[in-house]
């Protein structure tokens, strides 16, 4: 679908496959359901998504670039670097927790998803790439270094690792918490 403004009813369509997900997960998500219940035909639902797939991915998007507004209103000069970092990392991990059913369906979607969910995975990594080095340096980011996007990368894939851990039920939350924060304190340290 690329990086496009969602119309009406691209919204709505993705409003209805949160809600479908979140009432009982990644299955839950048909797509001849997400159309009836969102009131347009399947070929307008396919117009706009390829698979159920990239209408989980494009929702993690989605409240990605929201949750990026809140991170945008928080002061964050307070505490060291990795603190920051940490907490960014927490923070994006409880709201997958806050929402288990979705949590696991979005991160299956990620986990599965084919070439058409490549975009919005990608746009996703950005949202968070600019989020973390926001955390790293304690105001908005400008042109990172090499060094700064390796450390955002493979912030990302430990993160990502730790989730699907926990939505495979081998991580608690608590566990995956502490990994997030002590992978942030090795990576990012004091100092940046």
């Amino acid at each position: 679908m690329g990086h496009t403004q969602l119309d009406d009813k691209a919204q709505r369509i993705l409003s209805v496959a949160f809600e479908l997900a979140e009432e009982g997960g990644f299955e839950a998500v048909r797509l001849r359901d997400v159309a009836e219940r969102a009131e347009v035909a399947l070929g307008t639902l396919y117009n706009r998504f390829s698979s159920k797939e990239e209408m989980l991915v494009t929702a993690l998007d989605e409240s990605t670039k929201t949750f990026e507004g809140v991170v945008g209103d928080l002061d964050l000069t307070h505490g060291s670097p990795a603190k920051r970092v940490g907490d960014l990392l927490v923070l994006t991990a409880r709201a997958l927790f806050n929402r288990p059913n979705f949590g696991r369906a979005v991160l299956r979607a990620a986990a599965i998803g084919g070439g058409e969910t490549t975009s919005r995975i990608y746009s996703h990594q950005q949202t968070i790439t600019r989020l973390i080095l926001q955390c790293m340096r304690g105001d908005i980011a400008d042109q990172a270094s090499d060094d700064e996007l390796k450390t955002c990368r493979w912030l990302q894939q430990i993160s990502f690792a730790c989730l699907i851990g926990w939505a495979n039920g081998m991580l608690s939350e608590d566990q995956v918490v502490d990994d997030l924060q002590a992978a942030a304190q090795r990576l990012v340290g004091d100092d940046t």
